[in-house]
């Protein structure tokens, strides 16, 4: 009896002390989820605008409307963050403005010119979906019986989607038949800057300097500030000079400091190098920059501007009523609807196993099927929450891996991305035109890079029958950009190769690829149900 009292006093402290006792049992700090959580959100913060531009274009609504969209999604990317930290305890992050329901959304409603009413019942049913599969036994089959390859590789996979992401949100590469390939040359400044944040990133990943991707974003930033956008400019030479002045005078700092043993010296010396640039953009005036400057952001459309709330009940309304008017359309809709689904279960099933693969505690089969069920209910209820919005669900499959990469390991990196999000509504003139794609998708393209490159290092374990479903999955998403028709060729290939080894493949397993088959079938050859 005693033991029992003295187990049930420890889960009461544990309790109390919800902070504290999560990072000691996790093996992180406060500080460390802090900057997880702020860090997540400025790498993500471009995405807004671009995100709400979308749904303007694709819903018909007023560009005016752009600050209101905005609103929405961070005050949703606050709660959704806030709620999933405190239930799950762990870094599942919703950035809205990521979330892949945006773009597939946007593209399902101007292909089958869908109402608007119909598209959020799409959104609505599929939470339903969600909900009731995890409370079946769904998540134990698919943590029990998903193949090795397919655990080890989930980090890639993301990484791919991730990489894509960047490099088409920067602008450099177009597969338009209208524009070339490469849509910018290295001689321009802007593709420069992204080269530039790329590579100092990865850099800084790789010497294991702390803070890596928060300094290489403030450090590209106000690169990005001080750059003239065009080589024609008449401040272009004097402001390369200057760029160069400032790395020079970084170089001798950091000799000098490495000279004399100072403990990280990297790090101490870049922080350094951000003050100077930040009082640099103050003193230097470039009309011409790639990025606006502070003295420039009065001028335009200011920094602080109060919450623009008068979309809040258009897009976070009652559900009522959306529901049987996609089912009213079922006929037309249902491949759609299908599609999205199972998107959406293929990308989450990626994200439980990339949570698994950095965070050792869920490796345990007993503890990572309750987990899953728990993620799957947040992520229906996200869906039932902002079903309506167009906006919810599939966030987490783009934002909790960068989260995992920057070293989050519990909700309270969740809480605290919720927290920044309710302090970016006071700022969303800075999310508009300041918080450009060249600045942040540097960090995201290395994330990216980094997931697929740790996916790689870990893979000594594997053999061959593993690996080269991996490696045909993340190329062919790379060329595609289609997840589930490259996974499938994934898992004919696993299942191929199993059979002529005459390994046993799972019967679950045989029947989510004959699913997958017939899906990508009907979808490819019969145009009807093409949803791209």
């Amino acid at each position: 009896m005693k033991r029992k009292e003295m187990v049930q006093e420890t889960n009461v402290q544990t309790e109390k002390c919800y902070f504290k006792c999560q990072c000691k049992a996790n093996g992180t700090t406060v500080w460390n989820e802090l900057l997880a959580g702020i860090t997540t959100f400025l790498i993500l913060s471009f995405s807004y605008y671009q995100s709400s531009t979308i749904l303007v274009n694709a819903l018909n609504i007023s560009g005016e409307n752009i600050p209101g969209i905005i609103t929405v999604m961070l005050i949703f990317s606050a709660i959704l963050s806030i709620l999933a930290g405190i239930y799950i305890k762990k870094p599942l992050i919703y950035s809205i403005s990521t979330g892949l329901t945006v773009f597939l959304t946007a593209e399902t409603f101007a292909h089958y010119h869908m109402g608007i009413s119909a598209g959020f019942g799409l959104l609505l049913l599929e939470g339903l979906v969600f909900l009731v599969l995890a409370f079946t036994g769904v998540p134990k089959m698919i943590v029990e019986h998903a193949p090795t390859w397919i655990r080890k590789g989930s980090p890639a996979f993301l990484g791919s989607l991730l990489i894509l992401f960047a490099i088409h949100a920067a602008g450099f590469i177009s597969v338009s038949s209208d524009t070339p390939f490469l849509a910018q040359t290295i001689r321009t400044p802007a593709l420069f800057l992204f080269l530039f944040g790329t590579l100092l990133t990865l850099i800084l990943h790789y010497t294991k300097t702390k803070n890596a991707f928060l300094l290489s974003i403030l450090i590209t930033l106000f690169f990005g500030m001080i750059l003239s956008k065009n080589p024609a400019n008449p401040t272009f030479p004097m402001s390369w000079l200057i760029i160069i002045g400032y790395i020079a005078g970084w170089l001798m700092l950091f000799s000098i400091l490495h000279d004399k043993k100072v403990k990280y010296a990297l790090e101490k010396s870049l922080w350094i190098l951000v003050a100077c640039l930040f009082g640099g953009i103050l003193l230097y005036t470039n009309s011409y920059s790639i990025l606006l400057r502070p003295d420039q952001w009065v001028g335009s459309q200011g920094v602080v501007a109060l919450p623009a709330i008068n979309l809040l009940p258009i897009f976070g309304g009652s559900p009522v009523g959306t529901i049987p008017m996609f089912i009213n359309q079922i006929g037309t809709f249902w491949a759609p609807f299908i599609s999205l689904l199972l998107l959406h279960l293929v990308l989450f099933v990626c994200l439980f196993f990339t949570m698994e693969n950095y965070l050792p505690a869920n490796k345990d089969n007993n503890e990572a099927s309750p987990l899953f069920s728990k993620m799957m209910i947040t992520e229906g209820m996200a869906s039932l929450f902002t079903g309506n919005s167009s906006l919810a669900s599939l966030q987490s499959s783009s934002s909790t891996p960068i989260a995992l990469l920057l070293g989050a390991k519990t909700g309270i990196a969740s809480i605290f991305f919720g927290v920044t999000s309710i302090f970016g509504i006071f700022f969303i003139p800075l999310l508009s035109y300041v918080f450009l794609p060249i600045a942040f998708c540097p960090a995201l393209l290395s994330v990216g890079i980094v997931l697929i490159v740790r996916t790689f290092e870990v893979s000594g374990s594997l053999t061959i029958d593993e690996l080269l479903p991996i490696i045909a999955t993340l190329l062919l998403t790379l060329i595609t950009n289609d997840l589930i028709q490259s996974l499938l060729v994934g898992l004919l290939l696993y299942a191929a190769i199993g059979s002529f080894q005459k390994k046993q493949i799972p019967f679950g397993m045989w029947i989510f690829i004959i699913t997958l088959f017939v899906f990508e079938f009907f979808r490819i050859v019969i145009p009807y149900f093409s949803i791209t």
